[in-house]
């Protein structure tokens, strides 16, 4: 039997979220970043989706 999962992670940074998001995805296979939400555009993202080995954070 296999199942889809429902479950999501979600980090939480007061800092360098985009970076560690960034660091995770660089150690693990079938991983990397979907999307990065700014609602300043001058300043870092609030909220980065990311993907690591095939599952999916926030």
């Amino acid at each position: 039997m296999s199942y889809k999962s429902k479950v999501r992670t979600c980090f939480i940074f007061d800092e360098k979220g985009e970076e560690a998001a960034e660091f995770y995805v660089s150690l693990l296979p079938n991983s990397h970043i979907e999307t990065k939400s700014y609602p300043d555009p001058d300043d870092k993202p609030l909220v980065v989706e990311f993907t690591l080995a095939k599952t999916k954070q926030t």
